[in-house]
């Protein structure tokens, strides 16, 4: 009987056990023996935080971004944007400048369909010749005046070189038409000074200035009308 007992209790010790380790192994509880078990655990890592806090970087980036470009001033925390200056220079100056920027952009894309360039060294000869004539000094203040600065005024050398280029092709000057335009400087002085060959050619260079930029005129004046500009 007491053999009996003791088998039974074995069994009952067991089934006790088994039961507890299932609850053990349902709750997934793992507890490795640090004295029989040589493997490293380490807590999962969050594979979302790396990817949120970039986003939120970016974020951050773009919108100091976006306000540094439409903000250009604080005025007692209050900013100015640059929306309202669009709006007053527009308001101002708005035909004016459109109308520039359109024909720089004509001049420019029908320079390269003609094949038409201009060189650092033909703006700095341009450059040079316009100093000559007015003086260094004269020609800072002049450009000091009009809110001009050397490299506004070089760009506006080479669109006058471009179309100089592009359009006087063709276009001479007459010995005839120059001796025109003297005779009627004359005519109203009684005692005409004589003309020298340097006078003659600078009338010369006029002229043929002139006949140029009515060549672009022409042209330009088709240009806008044509469906090559499409205002909006």
């Amino acid at each position: 009987m007491a053999t009996k007992r003791k088998s039974v209790t074995n069994r009952q010790v067991t089934k006790a056990t088994i039961r507890k380790s299932s609850k053990k192994e349902k709750g997934l509880v793992v507890q490795p023996n640090p004295q029989t078990s040589s493997a490293k655990f380490s807590l999962p890592r969050n594979k979302k935080l790396p990817v949120i806090v970039l986003s939120v970087l970016v974020l951050a980036g773009l919108l100091f971004l976006i306000s540094k470009w439409l903000v250009f001033a604080w005025v007692d925390k209050i900013p100015v944007t640059r929306v309202e200056l669009y709006k007053r220079l527009d308001a101002r100056y708005g035909k004016d400048i459109k109308d520039q920027i359109i024909t720089e952009q004509l001049i420019l894309n029908e320079a390269r369909n003609r094949g038409v360039s201009v060189s650092n060294d033909e703006i700095n000869a341009e450059y040079k010749k316009i100093q000559d004539q007015v003086g260094a000094e004269m020609l800072t203040s002049l450009l000091s005046q009009q809110n001009v600065n050397e490299n506004t005024f070089r760009d506006q050398l080479k669109f006058q070189i471009l179309v100089r280029k592009m359009f006087s092709q063709n276009v001479s000057v007459s010995d005839d038409e120059v001796n025109k335009v003297i005779e009627q400087q004359a005519s109203g002085s009684a005692n005409p000074a004589p003309v020298d060959d340097k006078q003659k050619q600078e009338i010369k260079d006029q002229l043929l200035q002139q006949k140029i930029s009515q060549n672009f005129k022409t042209w330009l004046q088709g240009a806008l009308q044509s469906s090559r500009v499409i205002r909006l």
